[in-house]
């Protein structure tokens, strides 16, 4: 009940289909590495591996995208790297130390290629 709740907000924050890219996402990490789930917090939507928080990546779910943040070290490789494969970068958070990458519906699809050739770690 605790998780519909969650996602009923997070519906009204963002939309059904900005909602649909945490859980593509998702997916393409579970096929690298099994047993992370979603967990929904207030201003965000995490991850938990075993029932212990991991977030390493983040999930900001808004009307007309889903804000992804990555946790890795800046680095000028990654960067060309996702801007050649026309992902929507944002500037770098310095002070979390993760990339912001906006997210639209049908993103996951066009880009799984990057996502799960950079296996959510350092390239």
């Amino acid at each position: 009940m605790w998780i519909a709740i969650r996602l009923y907000y997070y519906a009204l924050k963002g939309t059904e289909e900005t909602v649909a890219i945490v859980d593509q996402v998702l997916d393409l990490i579970q096929e690298i590495t099994p047993g992370y789930a979603l967990k929904y917090n207030k201003f965000y939507i995490g991850l938990a591996q075993n029932n212990v928080t991991d977030n390493f990546v983040i999930f900001r779910a808004m009307k007309k995208f889903t804000r992804m943040e990555i946790r890795l070290g800046k680095s000028d490789d990654i960067e060309e790297l996702m801007e050649s494969h026309d992902l929507d970068l944002m500037e770098y958070d310095g002070r979390a130390g993760r990339y912001r990458i906006y997210l639209y519906p049908g993103d996951v699809v066009k880009q799984k290629g990057i996502l799960k050739r950079g296996k959510f770690t350092q390239l």
